[in-house]
């Protein structure tokens, strides 16, 4: 089970082009015979969208919480 908590605010617009910047909260619940438990990340992101489209290019950095090293990802989400 996993779920994100996200905020996200319009930074620039070039041509068809929106930029926003966005924070989250990530959380998963691991259940496994070596480990079980909670992860929650932290992090903060640039979206990349064209103009009349949901899909956004996403790129993150997330720290975990409690320690660790930083996470960085890159994805294309199509839909909210």
């Amino acid at each position: 089970m996993a779920d994100e908590l996200e905020a996200e605010a319009p930074v620039a617009r070039r041509g068809p082009v929106r930029v926003g910047a966005a924070v989250f909260v990530d959380t998963a619940r691991v259940v496994a015979p070596v480990r079980s438990g909670m992860i929650v990340d932290v992090g903060a992101g640039l979206r990349l969208r064209l103009a009349g489209t949901s899909a956004a290019l996403r790129a993150d950095v997330a720290l975990p919480w409690g320690g660790g090293s930083p996470r960085l990802s890159a994805a294309l989400r199509t839909g909210r």
